[in-house]
């Protein structure tokens, strides 16, 4: 990305499946940071209620709930004086039968049209963020992995370049609504096995390739976020706060997760309500992973697709 004085202010909208999100930023004169954030804001929408079904349609109040989001993150934008403004949608929106309808509805509240990526176009912009975050070391290889409601995005960089990139239908709302018959009580050791197998499974028939032992592993999305703060701020757990988090971690706030109803998740420090009840699926998701994958430790990054999507803006 070429750095010029005046940088125009780019925003991007994410409507992903358990949120949608806004992020404006420039580009940063300063060569130790390649863009300088103006303004990050998210609204839980949670648009993918029943995306683990064959057929998953938006009812007319989920359509409504959504664009009342997206309007609200425009008008946010609009205040911010923010010259290029891109919205994009992701696994919950790629599965939809009528996504077509909903992408017509959001130009014609908006005025804005509505980029439906494709699950290798996600992963890539994902990819493309996390090269922009100034905190992570400069190294040529590495691997990312990133969890949302509807899917699970990995990819693979070798001496600079991405050398694999995939979408998979893991997201934590979809396997959620699948396994756990009853989101009110404690999850099951049984249940929990069947999401590790079914993850198990899914890794192996994607012909992805982990290299533990030589690319470090990168984490991208809310359920890192979480999970850390969840670790730093309940004392049962011996967490030091930063951005390196462990896979024995994971599995401790794992087990407790599972434990409890769903009334009781809601009041633990650190744990948004309205992810309560789908974060335990999403740590047992990781654990499944990261045990595929041979990995102990993963560093995590806030550099996802936004920022991935606002730096291509930028370079353009």
């Amino acid at each position: 990305m070429e750095l010029t004085k005046e940088s125009p202010l780019a925003g991007a909208i994410d409507i992903g499946s358990n949120s949608i999100k806004l992020l404006l930023a420039h580009a940063n004169k300063d060569q130790t940071e390649k863009l300088e954030i103006v303004l990050s804001e998210t609204i839980e929408t949670r648009i993918s209620q029943g995306i683990s079904k064959d057929e998953l349609i938006f009812s007319p109040e989920i359509q409504e709930k959504a664009i009342a989001s997206i309007q609200k993150l425009i008008n946010l934008a609009s205040e911010q004086n923010c010259d290029q403004l891109k919205i994009v949608a992701t696994s919950a929106v790629r599965d939809a039968l009528n996504r077509e309808e909903f992408a017509r509805a959001i130009l014609d509240e908006t005025g804005y049209p509505l980029e439906i990526l494709s699950g290798n176009q996600e992963a890539t912009l994902i990819a493309k963020g996390l090269r922009l975050d100034p905190r992570l070391p400069k190294v040529a290889d590495w691997t990312q992995m990133d969890i949302g409601g509807g899917s699970l995005e990995l990819v693979r960089s070798v001496d600079g370049n991405i050398q694999q990139a995939c979408s998979l239908n893991l997201g934590a709302v979809r396997l959620s609504e699948k396994f756990i018959d009853n989101p009110e009580a404690p999850i099951s050791q049984k249940q929990a096995d069947l999401i590790s197998e079914h993850v198990t499974h899914s890794l192996k028939n994607s012909g992805f390739e982990f290299d533990a032992g030589i690319s470090p592993l990168i984490s991208t999305g809310g359920a890192f976020h979480i999970a850390g703060q969840i670790g730093q701020q309940n004392q049962i757990f011996d967490f030091q706060s930063g951005d390196r988090l462990s896979a024995a971690l994971m599995g401790q706030i794992k087990a407790w997760l599972m434990q409890q109803t769903l009334s009781e998740r809601k009041m633990i420090a650190g744990l948004p309500p309205s992810r309560a009840d789908i974060l335990p699926t999403a740590l047992i998701t990781i654990e499944a992973l990261l045990r595929y994958a041979g990995y102990t430790y993963f560093q995590h990054s806030y550099y996802n697709l936004r920022y991935g999507l606002i730096g291509s803006m930028l370079s353009n």
